[in-house]
């Protein structure tokens, strides 16, 4: 029976290369490949090519238990993909640059011995960390603001600064970016002016919130 997948994501504010690099190098993965603080990663080795092999060593910091978290690379798409196995199982991470950001994706075979959501939950914490550690190697914020104007559809007024995060979605379902000065005249749905955005782009926001702190 083909096992179930799981999918856990994030936007990492930080060049493509920063990103990459800092994900397939071992002294990275030392300092973010683990959920939670009393854990750690002490050992990592990595042979990046298809056939190659890894190991990530994965320990509770009291010496309680620990693990090796190794398998082998079954694709690798330099900048853009890692296929691999681990067991009996695969997963995949991509990469795919977004609006001052590089999506970080993975998909994985759920193990059958713990809930999916406590799996999903699991490497959440992981991928988490991993953006933390990248955001700290080079100056951003892990959770980005984008500064832009934006118009509200509850609240048509000429544009206005506001940062943005994570719109929440009752609020604003479709933004169009675009590259040009916001027409206070211009009629929902929102408008956001961001710093090299694609002209005309649009997007959809399912996440949780948004802050208007300036």
């Amino acid at each position: 029976m083909p096992l179930d997948r799981i999918t856990v994501q994030t936007p990492i504010p930080a060049p493509l290369a920063s990103v990459w690099a800092a994900y397939t190098t071992p002294r990275d993965i030392m300092q973010w490949n683990f959920a939670s603080p009393d854990w750690h990663c002490p050992a990592a080795s990595v042979d990046l090519r298809e056939a190659g092999a890894f190991s990530w060593r994965m320990e509770a910091r009291d010496g309680s238990f620990g693990f090796d978290f190794a398998g082998v690379y079954t694709r690798i798409v330099p900048m853009e993909r890692i296929d691999y196995t681990f067991g009996d199982r695969a997963a995949t991470v991509r990469f795919a640059p977004i609006v001052a950001s590089v999506q970080v994706t993975m998909d994985f075979d759920a193990e059958t011995e713990n809930a999916p959501e406590r799996q999903r939950e699991g490497w959440q914490a992981i991928l988490d960390n991993f953006a933390r550690h990248v955001a700290g190697k080079t100056g951003a914020e892990t959770d980005p603001p984008l500064i832009c104007c934006l118009r509200s559809k509850t609240n048509c007024h000429p544009a206005r600064p506001f940062r943005l995060r994570r719109p929440d979605p009752r609020r604003y379902k479709h933004l169009i970016l675009t590259a040009g000065p916001v027409d206070s005249n211009v009629s929902c749905p929102d408008v956001v002016r961001l710093n090299h955005c694609p002209e005309g782009r649009r997007i959809r926001y399912d996440d949780s919130y948004h802050t208007n702190r300036p």
